[in-house]
């Protein structure tokens, strides 16, 4: 079952106003994923995905987890 919360904070409607961070976002809903990765299914580079993620990470909408 999948979980749905209310979106209540006018930050995170600006974040998930760029449309590549709501392509980022959707991705990770589907399975977890390194920069590089992200950078290599959107044709994007990780530099520019690390920023979109930082965004995302800044307002709850996703957590870093590891690091190698």
């Amino acid at each position: 079952m999948k979980q749905t919360e209310t979106i209540q904070s006018l930050d995170v409607i600006k974040v998930l106003g760029d449309a590549r961070r709501v392509e980022i976002l959707r991705s990770l809903m589907h399975e977890a994923a390194t920069l590089s990765q992200l950078g290599r299914m959107m044709d994007m580079h990780p530099a520019k995905i690390r920023h979109h993620l930082k965004q995302l990470e800044k307002v709850g909408l996703v957590a870093f987890v590891s690091s190698r």
